[in-house]
C-alpha cells in the first residue's frame, strides 16, 4: 500500500512585487526624514516618491489580480478574502477619485485631465466587476495574497497628497519652499562668481553676471564685490518678510554675516 504524497501548497504571487514596493517606501521615507532634518531642497523629490511607492502599493492588489485572473493556461489563481477586500477597497476608491477629478477636470475645460479620470474610474469599475464574477478553480495551483500593505500604500499616499499643497498655499510650509528657492539662487552666485574670476581674475558685480545668472521669480539678489578678493551676496524673496540670505567668499564680510561660513549660505531673521 503506497502512501498518497501531500498536495502541493499553491504558489502564492505578488510576494516579490509587494516587497518590492514596501521597500521602495521605507527607503523614500528614511530619506525624506533626512532631508528634513537637514531643510534640503530635495525634500519635494522625497515627498514625490513616498507618494509614487504608496500609490503603486495601494493600487498593487487590482493590478495583480487583474494580471493573473485572465492567464489561460495556468488556471487563474486562488483569491483570498484578505485580497479580495484590498481590491474591493482599491477598486471603489478608484472608481471615486477617477470620477472627481474627472468632474473637476470638466468643470475647468481640461479635456486630457478629463479623459485621464475617466479611464481610472473605468480600471476601477472593470476591478470590482471582475471581483464579483471571479470564481477560482477548485484546485489552484497559485494563490493572490499580500493585499494588506495596500492598506499602508493608501495612507502615506493620502498623507503626502494633503501636505504637498502646503507648499502652495502659504499654509506654513511655504516658507521652507521659498527659502530653499533663495538658498539655491545664491548656490548659482557662487558658481556664476566663479566662472567669471576664472576669466577676469576679478570677482563680478550682479549686471556684470549677464547670463551667467538668473534670479528665480520674486527673488531679490545683491552682489557687493570686493575687486579681487572677495565679494558677498544677500537675497530676499517678495513674499518671504523679515528673512534675508547670504553668501560670501574670499574677505569676511564686516558685520561678520550672522557668522556665515565661506560659501555657506547663511539664512536670519531681519527685524
Amino acid at each position: 500500500m503506497t502512501a498518497t504524497p501531500p498536495a502541493e501548497s499553491p504558489r502564492v504571487l505578488g510576494r516579490t512585487a509587494n516587497r518590492i514596493l514596501v521597500a521602495g517606501l521605507l527607503l523614500s521615507l528614511a530619506a525624506l526624514v533626512l532631508l528634513m532634518l537637514r531643510d534640503s531642497d530635495w525634500l519635494f523629490v522625497a515627498l514625490v516618491a513616498v507618494a509614487a511607492f504608496g500609490l503603486l502599493l495601494f493600487t498593487l492588489p487590482i493590478a495583480l489580480f487583474l494580471f493573473y485572473s485572465r492567464r489561460t493556461p495556468p488556471p487563474p489563481p486562488e483569491v483570498t478574502p484578505g485580497m479580495r477586500r484590498a481590491v474591493g477597497v482599491s477598486a471603489g476608491l478608484l472608481v471615486l477619485g477617477g470620477g472627481l477629478y474627472a468632474w473637476g477636470a470638466l468643470r475647468d475645460g481640461t479635456a486630457a485631465a478629463v479623459v485621464v479620470g475617466i479611464l481610472v474610474a473605468a480600471i476601477g469599475g472593470t476591478a470590482m466587476l471582475r471581483a464579483v464574477r471571479f470564481a477560482a478553480p477548485r484546485d489552484p495551483v497559485a494563490r493572490l495574497d499580500y493585499g494588506r500593505s495596500s492598506v499602508i500604500g493608501a495612507f502615506f499616499f493620502l498623507i503626502v497628497v494633503v501636505i504637498t499643497p502646503k507648499f502652495a498655499c502659504g499654509c506654513g510650509g511655504k516658507d521652507k519652499a521659498y527659502k530653499a528657492q533663495l538658498k539655491s539662487d545664491l548656490r548659482n552666485v557662487l558658481t556664476a562668481e566663479e566662472l567669471y574670476f576664472s576669466d577676469h581674475r576679478r570677482y563680478a558685480t550682479r549686471p556684470e553676471l549677464g547670463d551667467g545668472f538668473f534670479a528665480a521669480t520674486n527673488d531679490s539678489i545683491v552682489v557687493v564685490p570686493v575687486d579681487s578678493q572677495g565679494y558677498q551676496a544677500t537675497g530676499t524673496h517678495a513674499y518671504l518678510p523679515g528673512v534675508a540670505c547670504g553668501i560670501w567668499a574670499g574677505v569676511r564680510p564686516v558685520d561678520g554675516m550672522h557668522g556665515a561660513a565661506e560659501g555657506v549660505v547663511t539664512c536670519w531673521d531681519v527685524k
